[in-house]
């Protein structure tokens, strides 16, 4: 009686040398995909500032139209983008017009808890009334790291700086009027 052999399937060493092959088209694969998680993701926040901004100067139009200064609409946008509810606001123009800031925003945005600051003064030059010139976002919402935005009017860039991974933060811009 014949034996007959089974010749259907693979030899280990067959199956070894395709899994070397895919370990190796691995390690070349992630960190590039990695990168382009990264820069996506700081591609989001800068939109997200721009989002930010808008709605800044949407309200900043509006309050300046009604009579409001630079100096108040200032204060109450920060005040409510930073969570405030107004209280310490003395001027009621800027107030009624900036309480929908975080409306114009976004849940979406709003729900992470970024530090957003607002500045209506130009670096240089003479400032136009209802005009904001500079917002800064920090996302600073998850464990590897947030990230900082500057959306600059004036020069008419947008940078984006990460945090660092280990829980430091970036360094608060010099020329901001308030540190958070």
């Amino acid at each position: 009686m014949r034996k007959l052999k089974n010749n259907k399937g693979f030899t280990l060493v067959e199956i070894i040398v395709v899994l070397v092959i895919l370990a190796i088209l691995a390690a070349a694969m992630i960190p590039a995909m990695l990168g382009y998680v990264e820069e996506s993701r700081g591609k989001t926040y800068a939109d997200q500032a721009r989002v930010v901004y808008n709605a800044c100067q949407t309200c900043a139009t509006e309050a300046a139209a009604l009579g409001a200064t630079n100096a108040n609409i200032a204060d109450a946008l920060n005040e409510y983008l930073s969570g405030g509810d107004g209280a310490s606001l003395t001027d009621a123009t800027s107030k009624s017009v900036c309480a929908k800031v975080n409306n114009l925003i976004g849940e979406d945005i709003t729900s992470t808890n970024p530090t957003m600051l607002v500045v209506m003064t130009p670096s240089s030059g003479d400032t136009i009334s209802g005009h904001v010139y500079k917002v800064y976002y920090d996302s600073n919402g998850d464990a590897e790291g947030g990230y900082m935005v500057e959306v600059n009017i004036e020069a008419g860039t947008t940078n984006v700086q990460k945090d660092t991974k280990d829980g430091t933060a970036f360094t608060w811009p010099a020329d901001a009027p308030v540190t958070p």
